[in-house]
């Protein structure tokens, strides 16, 4: 079954606490808290650091391997005026029976997808025990680059374990995600669009293993064929341009479209792309946002989308902006 990861709430909080206790047991030298520390901690405390809202102090994000949890990191945010700008990744653990399945590296993304979502932060700081090769490379790919190495930080069994301090620097666009703009598709511009759409979806399907490398251009047009509906745009269908600013350059294409199932009308996007010169500059995210407001404008109260599984960046921006797995896709519910 395929891992989700979604944001814990406190009625996750007995599950947590007994996978972080088993961390602090099974790995003293990765934590600065021991387990009988936290063992005689209320239900309540672990249920507090699990609080819900949407601009908490801290949150952990959760892997979930067939309904169990697997593992979590959390973010604690600053609240002091001078260091608002950074976070810190906490508690990252994920057990040796789920490891070797790309899940650490899912959470790590995660949480700094959640940390972009946070007006203000630019930074996200941890702590990594000097010679955990493993996590410490993990981290660099993560973006996190070493800054310094803190000796004797911590005590155990009767020495002391030194801590390579990391920090990854959370890049925006140069003019900020809010000048990205959403316009109606130009009808001169549907056939580049159709074009770039069509090779996204053979990338996408091909590196989903659905196809070999010969089936994939043609299984993609005959996917986009049964996907497109007749003319430019429908009465429930809307292609629009996202651009990089106001009169900026463009940055990639949403379709997204109003669905009424089972007497429910509500909106789902069937095609975010960006295209590769404008990627990891926040128009995804910031595209995402402003469609909620044209939804919402229209009467509607969720939005739905399909990512695929082994797209984890994606997944990680989706939960950071409050989607959540309904089956095979995510959904938003939308406040009134």
């Amino acid at each position: 079954m395929t891992p989700t990861l979604q944001r814990l709430a406190p009625a996750h909080a007995a599950e947590y606490r007994q996978l972080m206790l088993q961390a602090y047991t099974l790995h003293p030298e990765a934590f600065t808290s021991t387990a009988a520390e936290r063992a005689a901690l209320p239900q309540g405390w672990w249920e507090a650091r699990l609080a819900e809202g949407d601009v908490p102090d801290e949150l952990v994000i959760g892997a979930f391997v067939d309904g169990q949890l697997a593992g979590v990191a959390g973010l604690a945010f600053e609240a002091r005026e001078k260091t608002r700008h950074k976070a810190t990744l906490y508690g990252m653990y994920v057990p040796a029976s789920a490891r070797q399945r790309g899940l650490g590296r899912r959470l790590v993304e995660a949480v700094l997808a959640q940390a972009r979502a946070r007006p203000g932060v630019r930074q996200v700081q941890l702590t990594v025990s000097e010679g955990n090769a493993a996590a410490q490379a993990l981290y660099q790919r993560c973006g996190f680059v070493p800054f310094g190495t803190e000796p004797m930080a911590v005590a155990v069994a009767g020495g002391f374990v030194a801590k390579v301090h990391m920090a990854a620097t959370l890049h925006r666009s140069e003019t900020g995600v809010a000048t990205t703009r959403l316009r109606p598709l130009p009808p001169e511009h549907f056939a580049s669009y159709c074009e770039a759409a069509i090779a996204n979806y053979a990338e996408q399907n091909l590196r989903a293993g659905r196809v070999t490398a010969e089936q994939a251009l043609p299984q993609a047009q005959a996917d986009f064929a049964l996907l497109l509906p007749q003319g430019l745009a429908t009465p429930e269908h809307f292609f629009l341009e996202i651009l990089a600013s106001e009169n900026g350059p463009l940055a990639g294409w949403l379709w997204w479209a109003i669905e009424d199932r089972h007497g429910h009308r509500s909106a789902f996007v069937y095609d975010l792309m960006i295209l590769p010169p404008a990627r990891r500059r926040g128009h995804a995210r910031a595209a995402l946002q402003a469609l909620e407001a044209v939804v919402q404008a229209q009467g509607l109260d969720r939005i739905g989308l399909h990512v695929f599984g082994f797209n984890h960046g994606a997944q990680a921006l989706y939960a950071a902006l409050g989607y959540r797995v309904t089956g095979l896709n995510m959904a938003k519910q939308l406040s009134a």
